[in-house]
C-alpha cells in the first residue's frame, strides 16, 4: 500500500486585498465675504416698545433698507 500522507490542514484563502482608498476630499471652505458696514455709521436704532404696533416695524424696516442699500 502507498505510504499514508498526513492530510494537509485546510487553510482558508486569504481575503482579497482591497485597493488603497483615497482619502476623502476636504470639505469646501466657505468664502469669507467682507462684512460691509451700513452707511449711517452702523448704530442700530434704539429698542422700541412693541405697543407702537405696525408703524414701528415699518420704521425699522425702512431704517434697515436705507442702511443696507450700499
Amino acid at each position: 500500500p502507498p505510504p499514508a500522507r498526513a492530510p494537509r490542514p485546510r487553510v482558508p484563502p486569504p481575503p482579497p486585498r482591497a485597493p488603497p482608498r483615497a482619502p476623502p476630499p476636504p470639505p469646501p471652505r466657505p468664502r469669507a465675504s467682507p462684512r460691509r458696514r451700513p452707511a449711517g455709521g452702523g448704530a442700530p436704532p434704539p429698542p422700541r416698545h412693541d405697543d407702537e404696533g405696525q408703524a414701528a416695524s415699518v420704521e425699522r424696516f425702512a431704517y434697515f433698507v436705507t442702511n443696507s442699500s450700499r
